[in-house]
């Protein structure tokens, strides 16, 4: 039997500071240059920001019956809560403005009194309207990236070279959309930050941030950004860990990496899937792909295989879900079924 303690040690009350942070949100995609990004704007002595907090994205879905797997039945829960949302005094009003009360008093301390906190997670793309809805004084940086550098980057670095995507589906493909869409509807409390032009010239960028940030530009943030460590397990594995210096060499991977016929196919069928009007905040183009593309040395080798690991990959991605992993998670129980 489990012994229940039967006391507990009294949890301190936060203290916060006496004013609120502005707070900044950084949108992109995994693999955007949004950690380098974040580190080199940390390095200023008035923007405070921490790894990956994830805090928010799951709140967001809290009332939501169809985004989250959890052991207590989320669906359930998700009815009673929107219950719950209609009992409050002024509904939903009132829900949004206790979960900012919670979230702004973590940002605070997490800020220790800088008068910026800049929120960096990946997938922020799936909440833009919840983070608006949330905090409606929030500024946004919205960086891009090429997609097909994105992909590029993401079959490197965590994919072992092998065209197995399915992890990243969300990113490549609802993920462009959102960030395309939401830096239009908030342009008013955004600015678009584009990854090339950022390594390409980072004083005159960094530069542009601080004036939509309403704070000074200092030459040392592009050095100093190298001592800044968040700590932690999340974020980039590579990427500002890798460079003492702002370099352009990771611009333009795409034709060194979907180089043989099987990518260069599916390259293109993957951007007119998306189109040119998703495509036109990325600065892209399924004919600018198609230019660079007609002057490439394309080999066929290895072709096969990646189309091989492509089919298993999507065919995962279509047959997984919520019965596979909880079968996988129950196997040291012995306990596995198809049906139930």
């Amino acid at each position: 039997m489990v012994e229940r303690p039967t006391s507990f040690d009294p949890i301190p009350t936060p203290v916060h500071s006496a004013k609120e942070p502005q707070i900044v949100f950084l949108i992109s995609l995994p693999r955007s240059g949004s950690t380098l990004l974040q580190k080199i704007l940390t390095a200023h002595p008035e923007v405070a920001s921490t790894g990956e907090p994830w805090i928010l994205l799951p709140l967001a879905f809290l009332d939501s019956e169809r985004t989250i797997e959890a052991i207590y039945d989320h669906a359930n829960a998700a009815r009673g809560i929107r219950e719950l949302i209609g009992n409050l005094p002024k509904g939903r009003q009132s829900y949004i403005a206790h979960l900012r009360q919670f979230c702004m008093g973590i940002f605070q301390d997490l800020a220790h009194g800088a008068p910026i906190f800049l929120d960096k997670d990946p997938r922020y793309y799936l909440i833009l309207d919840f983070l608006v809805e949330l905090f409606p004084e929030a500024k946004f940086i919205f960086l891009f990236r090429n997609p097909l550098d994105v992909m590029s980057s993401m079959i490197n670095t965590w994919l072992s070279n092998k065209l197995t995507l399915h992890a990243y589906h969300i990113d490549l493909y609802e993920g462009v959309r959102l960030m395309s869409r939401g830096c239009r509807v908030h342009a008013n409390r955004g600015i678009d930050v584009h990854y090339e032009q950022l390594v390409h010239e980072p004083r005159e960028e960094i530069a542009r941030i601080c004036r939509f940030l309403q704070i000074s530009y200092r030459d040392d943030l592009l050095v100093n950004f190298k001592s800044v460590d968040f700590g932690g397990s999340m974020g980039d594995p590579t990427g500002a860990l890798q460079y003492n210096e702002v370099s352009p060499a990771s611009v333009n991977i795409w034709p060194k990496k979907l180089n043989n016929v099987y990518r260069l196919r599916f390259a293109r069928k993957y951007l007119k899937v998306l189109g040119n009007d998703v495509l036109a905040p990325w600065r892209f183009s399924v004919e600018e792909f198609d230019r660079t593309a007609s002057k490439m040395n394309v080999r066929f080798a290895g072709s096969l295989k990646d189309m091989a690991y492509r089919q298993m990959s999507d065919a995962w991605r279509l047959l997984s879900g919520t019965r596979i992993r909880k079968m996988l998670r129950e196997r040291k129980y012995r306990e596995v079924y198809l049906i139930r």
